[in-house]
């Protein structure tokens, strides 16, 4: 009697083993699924990556021809006009922000200097007090 509640209890044991296993193992099959998924997901955005770089270079090279007037095509002599304009709307902005640091530099330098009058004012009075 005793060995069929041992075999019973044996055999439920390796029931509950077995579905543990599958499970883990499905599990397991999933992990290396999303894993795979992302590592192939970063690849695609590296990709993506270098092809928009190589736009980038196509586009700045053909910008180049084309203000040297060696590619003359309208559709992308309409672009390079465009590029030309904010390049120097750009300078243009870069200027105003020089222009605006160098104001800002006066002003500190000459708050710095009026300080330094107040405070030399300020000791030789204190001296002439003692």
């Amino acid at each position: 009697m005793g060995d069929k509640k041992t075999q019973k209890k044996v055999e439920a044991f390796e029931k509950i083993w077995d579905s543990t296993r599958s499970f883990l193992t499905q599990i397991k099959e999933d992990v290396d699924k999303s894993v795979k998924l992302i590592r192939l997901k970063g690849e695609l955005s590296q990709i993506k990556k270098k092809i928009e770089s190589q736009y980038q270079s196509l586009g700045e090279t053909a910008y180049k021809q084309i203000v040297k007037k060696e590619i003359k095509e309208p559709t992308l002599e309409k672009h390079a006009r465009e590029i030309t304009r904010l390049f120097k709307e750009l300078k243009n902005s870069q200027k105003k922000i020089e222009e605006i640091n160098k104001e800002i530099s006066k002003e500190s330098a000459a708050v710095k200097s009026s300080k330094s009058k107040k405070d030399s004012s300020r000791e030789a009075s204190d001296r002439k007090k003692s």
